[in-house]
């Protein structure tokens, strides 16, 4: 990247390349159109990794500065690294019964609710208003517990979720056997508004939906940054 006034050079590491290609890759649709830089150029915001985090860095960046380039640049193909290999759950509340202080940490629970409702209501607009498809699938999750020490956990996460005000029921063993067609679980908790999703197809359709203020160019590793 050129730039008019260099003051300093940080050196970067070299990126881990993945040994194989991710399942969800492969089952995610059409690969993007590969851009590489041949060429120095200048830009307004540059956004190195185009996980979930540098995605909707440079979306919302665009979005705020229409008029500004922004140029986001990946080491390596969109939705096969690291966030394009999650599970694929857009969680809206923790999901560690057994932490012994959830129950009694209400504010730091609301404080992350609030934060991962925004996330979701974000991703939900990519997925309402842009068209980005990825299999979305706002099931819930469920806790579930095989001893009477998890069914002690659930007990405790329930008074969590009584104290914030949160929807939920309990599943009993019949429910779960018939569902997981395993006799393993013996109780659960059901909370809506996770969300499941296919990553790797998300991150490469909102890579597509990104405004046009956006250059994307993947496969390219940055290994010094000058500013």
């Amino acid at each position: 990247m050129a730039a008019s006034a260099l003051s300093e050079r940080i050196l970067i590491d070299s990126p881990h390349e993945e040994p194989t290609v991710s399942g969800w890759y492969l089952t995610s649709g059409p690969e993007l159109p590969l851009n590489r830089l041949s060429r120095d150029i200048t830009c307004e915001c540059l956004v190195i990794g185009a996980g979930w985090m540098g995605l909707h860095a440079a979306r919302r960046y665009a979005e705020l500065r229409p008029d500004a380039k922004v140029v986001l640049v990946d080491a390596e193909r969109i939705g096969n690294n690291a966030s394009g290999r999650c599970m694929g759950f857009a969680i809206d509340l923790a999901h560690n019964p057994r932490n012994q202080h959830f129950a009694e940490d209400e504010k730091g629970n609301r404080e992350e609710l609030f934060v991962n409702l925004e996330g979701n209501a974000y991703l939900k607009d990519a997925v309402e208003r842009l068209g980005v498809e990825c299999d979305w699938d706002p099931q819930g999750k469920y806790h579930s517990a095989a001893t009477e020490g998890g069914i002690q956990d659930l007990r405790n996460f329930s008074v969590a979720l009584d104290r914030m005000g949160q929807t939920y029921r309990w599943v009993e063993a019949g429910e779960m056997r018939e569902m997981t067609g395993s006799k393993h679980y013996i109780k659960a908790i059901h909370h809506p508004g996770t969300i499941l999703l296919q990553p790797a197809k998300y991150l490469k359709n909102a890579t597509r939906a990104l405004p046009g203020n956006v250059d994307v160019y993947e496969n390219m590793a940055i290994r010094s940054a000058q500013f």
